[in-house]
């Protein structure tokens, strides 16, 4: 059928590699891309397997549409049992691994685990397991750098660091040098199973059922797209830096230079970079001008806020930019997640500070705020597990267990993974109730990745308010208008209740490859993903049907986390954003003090957020009704037993529902 190519699926301990197709029936249930490496995900990754251990699986998911002419359809997601505790799934990003649908590959699946070093060398239609001893102990750049040198530039690289190698459980895996999978430690799975890197290159290109329609539906995207010309412009002008700029931020440092918009322009020579046949070019290079510290430094990010400003700038408390540059370089090429990895070094100083820790449980490191070159020593020790960096390397919750109660305190974490508390509001609602808060503690693979749209307003691409935006734009997220009137009238009541609706949305997003900046999805309402999805694939499915599968997606990625050991407790914000006020400030204006968020509010929005999906509110998860009602009747009895506290099956029958795949 067109537009559907095939599974591979690499057994490294095995050194074997077999193609599955992708059926009509797969795409139908599951959409593609990360709505397929769900159902794989529950296929071959059993329950309570060692997130490390060659039980594991590693599945790379392109979008469905990603690598098409379709204009901002470029994301990938590896997926897997995370090594983060209380955390599950993988991570999507844009920009890298495209080739592997080029070379007729829709989604890797990598099991097992190789007696050497090894990568994968994709190249039309076949998987290669080829030998990478010669890359072992290569930082990212230098194995991207090594492997162009070996197969060519035109290749796409997707590869890990030391701290992948090491096991550092917060490692990410890094693409083409500036792509970062991060937050889930991707990269520790990578490098559990030996597997140093995977390159891609394809000349096929990918059929569609309607190819000719479908580019003049792409044409006529790009130019709804590029005619928000403002919100283009200030992606291109300095990325999430400035699109962020007026957002309220920590006064941990409010005379640094991140309060200062221009200094970017005046200290940091920048150019927009987009990925594949996107038009927004919201990604920067970066080099540091003549005259100032690490001049002629060099770095290719996706996020300047995310990647270098957020994290080490106001997290960390850094007060220059070039600082905060050369940490985000620092911890890309070692493979590190930049928000988890400041994370653990932001709870590490505060508790140093506080008295919790003494100066030979940190090699004797002078702990303070503003230290840049502490922050590097920090994540070299981390990624090498040297000293003190071998504690922090295995994350916040086992950290917090070491220490025991006088540590708690000090815990910033969602599903495991922790952020900096000063890094920037995410999940935070001590400043208001919205969806995209919301989402960063019921989403199951932890804090900043999923079900950002609608944003929080306030931003080019979005003027109004979060709610009120999700209110307007119901028809666009497949919202019924019937629906609308049922959501509620407060915040605290509209928010819980629209979350099963963007989860849907944005799932399907996800699945079909697109990015989740708003002023790509504002030119995306769910009818034209619709037909993006039927010219594509010739299914000829409904709106409705297309919200159903992402429903469907979204209810068995719940079903095997909770399989996999996560629960209702997981489901929660960082217990002293119930217990602390806190301070914030927007640049040029005083500091503003927030209260706590009332414990009692969180648990309503909790119950009604699992009565909206259908779920118990007890437990938080999916009941067999909703289950049936979505065509996941193939789980209930499993999950039934497994809720009932019967033996799980044996985890080592790697091919559990093979005969699903055409169901």
């Amino acid at each position: 059928m067109n537009g559907l190519q095939d599974i591979a699926i690499v057994d490294l301990s095995a050194g074997s590699v077999t193609y599955e197709p992708v059926t009509p029936q797969l795409a139908l249930d599951y959409i593609g891309g990360q709505g397929i490496g769900a159902y794989l995900l529950y296929r071959f990754v059993k329950p309570g397997v060692d997130a490390l251990s060659p039980a594991n699986a590693l599945i790379l998911a392109p979008g469905s549409l990603t690598g098409t002419s379709i204009p901002s359809a470029s994301r990938s997601t590896f997926m897997s049992k995370s090594p983060t505790d209380g955390c599950y799934l993988g991570m999507s990003n844009g920009g890298s691994m495209i080739q592997l649908r080029q070379a007729g590959i829709d989604l890797l699946v990598v099991l097992g685990r190789a007696e050497r070093p090894v990568y994968l060398e994709v190249t039309d239609g076949t998987v290669r397991i080829r030998d990478a001893r010669n890359l072992w102990g290569l930082d990212t750049f230098e194995t991207s750098e090594a492997l162009w040198s070996e197969l060519g530039p035109h290749f796409d690289v997707a590869a890990i660091g030391p701290a992948g190698e090491n096991l550092v459980r917060c490692a990410c895996i890094i693409g083409n040098r500036h792509v970062a999978w991060g937050r889930t430690g991707m990269g520790a799975v990578m490098g559990s199973k030996n597997l140093k890197a995977i390159a891609a290159y394809g000349t096929a290109g990918i059929p569609a059922a309607q190819p000719v329609k479908l580019l003049g539906l792409s044409r006529r995207t790009t130019k709804s797209l590029v005619g928000d010309t403002k919100s283009i412009e200030t992606w291109r002008e300095g990325g999430t830096w400035k699109i962020y700029w007026d957002f309220p931020k920590p006064a941990l440092n409010p005379d640094s230079d991140l309060w200062v918009q221009e200094t970017m322009d005046e200290k940091i020579e920048h150019h927009p970079v987009a990925c594949p046949g996107c038009p927004v070019g919201c990604k920067h290079a970066l080099r540091i001008r003549p005259g100032y510290r690490y001049e002629g430094l060099e770095l290719t990010i996706g996020c300047t806020f995310s990647t270098m400003n957020g994290p080490f700038g106001l997290g960390l408390g850094l007060q220059n930019i070039e600082d905060t540059m050369k940490c985000g370089e620092w911890v890309q090429r070692l493979g590190m997640d930049s928000e988890v990895t400041a994370g653990v070094i932001s709870m590490l100083i505060e508790m140093g500070l506080n008295g919790v820790i003494d100066e030979r449980q940190v090699d004797h490191l002078d702990l303070r705020w503003g230290d840049h070159e502490l922050a590097m020593r920090l994540m070299e020790k981390i990624a090498h597990r040297e000293g003190v960096g071998d504690w922090l390397a295995e994350g916040v919750a086992p950290m917090v267990r070491s220490l025991g109660e006088a540590a708690e305190p000090y815990r910033v974490s969602f599903k495991g993974m922790g952020r900096a508390l000063n890094a920037h509001a995410g999940g935070d609602m001590r400043l208001g109730v919205s969806t995209p808060l919301f989402a960063w503690s019921v989403n199951y693979r932890g804090h900043g990745d999923r079900h950002r749209y609608p944003s929080m307003g306030g931003r080019p691409d979005q003027k109004k308010g979060n709610v009120e935006t999700v209110l307007e734009k119901a028809p666009h997220l497949g919202i019924p208008i019937e629906e609308v009137y049922r959501l509620g009238e407060s915040d605290e009541e509209i928010v819980p209740a629209a979350m099963r609706h963007i989860q849907a949305y944005n799932t399907v997003a996800y699945a079909l490859g697109f990015c989740d900046r708003a002023v790509v999805l504002n030119a995306l309402p769910i009818e034209r993903m619709t037909e993006f999805h039927n010219e594509s694939t010739g299914l000829g499915v409904t709106s409705e049907q297309l919200i159903e599968a992402g429903r469907r997606v979204w209810n068995l990625e719940k079903v095997w986390v909770t399989m996999q050991g996560q629960t209702k407790a997981d489901d929660y914000p960082p217990p002293r954003f119930f217990d602390e006020t806190v301070e914030f400030m927007r640049p040029g204006r005083s500091p503003v003090e927030y209260p706590s968020f009332p414990r009692e509010t969180y648990e309503r929005m909790l119950a009604r957020y699992y009565r909206s999906h259908g779920w118990n509110p007890d437990t938080g998860a999916p009941t067999p009704e909703i289950l049936t009602r979505l065509g996941l009747e193939w789980v209930v009895d499993e999950f039934t037993s497994f809720l009932d506290g019967e033996a799980a099956p044996d985890a080592g029958d790697m091919e559990r529902q093979p005969e699903l795949v055409c169901r």
